[in-house]
C-alpha cells in the first residue's frame, strides 16, 4: 500500500482527541471555541496517534497526509488536495500522484460551502448558518434572488445539494483518472441520497459498522450510540468538555470501517 490522503474537516483532523492525553495545559473548550493557538504541538502530536487517518495508515504499514489546519468545508478539502499536488504546500514535501493509493474524502457540513449568485448585476457569495435566526444583508438579497427566479428555498436547496455532490464526484473522478482510488465518508446526510442513487459513487461510500449495525454517515452513528461524541464519553474521560466531535472510540470505528472497505477492493 502506498500513501493515503485524508481530506476532511475537524472530524478528520481529530479535534478534541488531545483530551485523552495526560499532557499539561489542555484547555477544555466547546466545539465552537476552537483556537489553533490554544493547542500545543505536543497535544497535536498526541491526537495524531488516535485519529482515524493514522489508524488506517498504521494498519496498511504506510503514511497519511492530512491538512495541517483544523476545520473547513468540502471546497476547502478539494482545494487542499489540488494545492498539495500543485506544490503550493511546500512544508509537506514533494509528492507525485504515483505516491498514493487512496484519497479518503470526508464530507463536512454542506452549509459551509459558499454559494455564488448574481443579483442586479452584482456578484454575491454567501455561507448559510443553520442556527442563525436573523438574516444578514447578503442573505436578504439571496431571498430576493430566489423570488426573482421563482424558486422556493426548498427547491433551491435540493439543487444546491445536488451541485455540491456533482462537484465532489467530478473531483474524485479526476484523481481516479490519475490512478488514485477514492472513497467517501459522510459526516451528515446532506448529499447521501445522491451518493446512494449513483452507481459509481455508492461503491465509494464507506459504511460504518458497529455492533452488527450499519450506518451510512457519522452523524447517524453518533446520535444512535452513546460514547461516540467526546462530551458523552464518560467511560474514558472524567468531566469531558461539551465537545461533539468523534470520540476516541468513534475514530476507531471509522478507521475499522475504512480498512474493511479498502480490503474489499483487494479481494
Amino acid at each position: 500500500m502506498k500513501g493515503i490522503i485524508f481530506a476532511g474537516c475537524s472530524f478528520t483532523w481529530g479535534q478534541g482527541l488531545y483530551y485523552y492525553s495526560d499532557l499539561p495545559n489542555i484547555n477544555k473548550l466547546s466545539d465552537n471555541e476552537f483556537h489553533q493557538n490554544k493547542i500545543t504541538d505536543s497535544q497535536i502530536k498526541f491526537k495524531n496517534t488516535l485519529y482515524f487517518p493514522r489508524l488506517v495508515a498504521n494498519h496498511f504499514n504506510t503514511f497519511e497526509i492530512v491538512k495541517r489546519y483544523n476545520g473547513g468545508s468540502d471546497f476547502d478539502s478539494m482545494e487542499f488536495v489540488e494545492d498539495f499536488f500543485d506544490g503550493k504546500m511546500g512544508f509537506f514535501g514533494k509528492f507525485i500522484y504515483e505516491d498514493f493509493s487512496y484519497i479518503i474524502f470526508q464530507t463536512s457540513q454542506i452549509v459551509r460551502n459558499k454559494f455564488s449568485f448574481t443579483f442586479e448585476d452584482v456578484n454575491y457569495e454567501i455561507n448559510f448558518n443553520k442556527n442563525q435566526l436573523i438574516l444578514n444583508e447578503n442573505e436578504k438579497i439571496f431571498m430576493k434572488w430566489l423570488s426573482q427566479n421563482n424558486l422556493t428555498y426548498n427547491s433551491w436547496y435540493h439543487t444546491y445539494r445536488e451541485q455540491i455532490f456533482q462537484k465532489i464526484k467530478n473531483f474524485l473522478k479526476k484523481y481516479e483518472d490519475f490512478g488514485i482510488k477514492t472513497k467517501i465518508i459522510c459526516w451528515q446526510d446532506d448529499i447521501l441520497e445522491f451518493i446512494l442513487n449513483d452507481v459509481e459513487m455508492s461503491k465509494k461510500l464507506v459504511i460504518l459498522e458497529y455492533e452488527n449495525k450499519e450506518y451510512k454517515c457519522i452523524d447517524y452513528l453518533q446520535k444512535l450510540n452513546d460514547g461516540m461524541m467526546i462530551f458523552n464519553d464518560t467511560e474514558n474521560l472524567n468531566d469531558p468538555p461539551m465537545d461533539t466531535h468523534p470520540s476516541k472510540k468513534c475514530h476507531q470505528i471509522i478507521a475499522d470501517s475504512i480498512i474493511k472497505s479498502i480490503e474489499k477492493d483487494r479481494l
